[in-house]
């Protein structure tokens, strides 16, 4: 819908001011510039007008009428505003804004499902193996009657891979304990 409000303003003041939709506008517009300083009045007259009008059309408001209606049809609602090219400008480039914050979003979600996909059961099991099935911050095992869990020393949302020598055995407690919170395991020692 928004295409579409862009489309339409854009084409009311094109319609009004009669210089963006004849083609040559711009081929004329530029030699006009590459003019020499010592061109005939009619010329500079004449480039003093293109410029008036193109400045005329962005900063002129243009009433755009938008509607939407239900794919039922039981339900329509109807806004107008008033819009000049630099609000349509702003208007894109805002909307470009929060589609690249949207994509990156989408992509950071998508790295972080992937990375918690990467724990096998196998992987699960040799890092248990690899620290004796011992809590790496308390020291406690199973026979403790603690639950212990293989964790991210850096975690995901920070940015942690899901690799061997970043990934530790802690209980339960001490992995609700630490959170998103992480340090060097040799930082520790």
């Amino acid at each position: 819908m928004e295409y579409v409000l862009i489309f339409y303003a854009i084409v009311e003041i094109c319609a009004k001011y009669k210089f963006l939709t004849d083609n040559s506008f711009s081929y004329r517009l530029s030699s006009i510039e590459l003019l020499p300083a010592n061109a005939s009045d009619y010329v500079r007259r004449t480039k003093e007008e293109m410029y008036q009008s193109v400045y005329k059309a962005i900063h002129t408001p243009v009433k755009v009428i938008w509607s939407y209606t239900s794919p039922a049809g039981r339900n329509h609602y109807e806004d107008s505003a008033y819009v000049t090219v630099e609000d349509l400008q702003e208007f894109t480039r805002q909307r470009n804004l929060r589609q690249h914050d949207t994509d990156q979003l989408q992509q950071e979600q998508y790295r972080r499902e992937r990375e918690r996909q990467l724990i096998t059961p196998g992987l699960r099991y040799d890092i248990l193996q690899r620290d004796n099935f011992r809590c790496q911050i308390c020291g406690r095992t199973q026979a403790d009657g603690i639950k212990l869990e293989v964790d991210h020393k850096k975690p995901i949302a920070k940015g942690g891979r899901t690799e061997p020598n970043n990934l530790w055995t802690l209980c339960q407690d001490c992995n609700r304990g630490k959170g998103a919170k992480y340090y060097l395991h040799s930082e520790r020692e």
